[in-house]
């Protein structure tokens, strides 16, 4: 006499993106980086029809929009088609809304150019490096005086360093890259070079993906994306 083992009632393993779906959690397959506050040179602005959507974060496979006017409808699964206005030229791109929270679209793009993709993948490139910095250092009200007033560091050797001085406002590193940001003058890279508006869009980018950023790096941020100009829009198709 001898007993049968029973087969598992699960054909095969849940895989964890198959989970996830049953959870109703969404599923990302690339980086989401934040999206500056005003339009940047290096990367799309997004409209439907001539209706210009706010952006609140992009990947190379998707983004998430603010439509508190619902202008994209509410239904999730719905296929939407929005227009990418790039620095030189446009593109139409077939998306679908894939969920929604509040007045957030999470779009999926589902026939982005590789071209486009790749431009993409520079970009965020920018916002990847700094999501692992953290603040290392505060002005105190006591001890001694200190020409830092914030330093914020990564262990991939990426620095800010906010300063307190008559004409800088801060020193970044950003791989083998330095840049001096001035009070009353343009950015330099490497002591004297000014930078390409595409570079300080890199630069915008990276500052604005730094988490929890303080009262301080706020302030910084805000002033160098006052910088920049805001007009970016591709004239061509």
């Amino acid at each position: 006499m001898f007993w049968r083992k029973a087969k598992s009632s699960f054909k095969k393993p849940f895989a964890v993106a198959e989970l996830a779906g049953k959870l109703g959690v969404e599923r990302r397959y690339a980086v989401r980086i934040r999206y500056p506050q005003m339009d940047s040179p290096i990367l799309p602005a997004v409209y439907y029809g001539t209706q210009k959507l706010q952006m609140f974060d992009i990947s190379e496979g998707g983004c998430c929009l603010l439509d508190q006017s619902e202008v994209l409808g509410p239904s999730i699964g719905q296929d939407v088609h929005l227009v990418m206005h790039w620095p030189g030229g446009r593109n139409s791109v077939h998306a679908r809304i894939v969920s929604r929270v509040d007045d957030k679209r999470h779009i999926q793009f589902l026939n982005l150019p590789q071209a486009r993709a790749t431009q993409l993948q520079t970009a965020i490139a920018f916002g990847t490096k700094a999501q692992s910095m953290r603040s290392t250092l505060e002005t105190v009200d006591r001890g001694p005086a200190l020409a830092a007033r914030e330093v914020w560091s990564s262990v991939h050797g990426h620095s800010v360093v906010i300063e307190d001085h008559i004409h800088r406002l801060a020193q970044i590193l950003i791989g083998d890259a330095q840049y001096t940001l001035y009070k009353r003058a343009w950015p330099v890279k490497n002591v004297s070079t000014p930078l390409t508006v595409e570079e300080l869009g890199g630069l915008i980018v990276f500052l604005c993906n730094i988490p929890q950023a303080s009262e301080l790096l706020c302030a910084l941020i805000a002033h160098v994306e006052l910088m920049s100009p805001s007009d970016y829009e591709g004239a061509g198709e």
